[in-house]
């Protein structure tokens, strides 16, 4: 991938994965717009990685928190090329039940 100039949404940009995801896309040339809590800091980790990374608080479990932050995206960018998910959304059961899959 040559993700110079390209648009790129990182979910669970914060932290973890998806800052790790975030920083070497920047550092390779993409815009990258961080999805994270509100909570999490991803303003500051935005700011440190420069001019072309952005923060938009976002809980990617509520569906209109979703449909408001890629508003937020498009509006300031018109365009979305690439979305890399590092959400970490748990969901507190066995993945495998007597009853069937998680």
């Amino acid at each position: 991938m040559r993700p110079q100039g390209a648009v790129v949404v990182v979910t669970g940009g914060a932290s973890g994965l998806g800052r790790g995801v975030a920083a070497e896309l920047h550092d390779r040339g993409a815009s990258v717009v961080l999805l994270d809590l509100a909570g999490s800091g991803g303003a500051a980790v935005a700011a440190g990685l420069g001019d072309r990374a952005s923060f938009v608080p976002c809980d990617v479990t509520d569906p209109a928190q979703v449909e408001t932050a890629w508003a937020s995206v498009v509006a300031r960018h018109a365009r979305v090329d690439v979305l890399v998910g590092c959400a970490g959304v748990l969901q507190g059961s066995r993945v495998v039940r007597r009853d069937g899959a998680l």
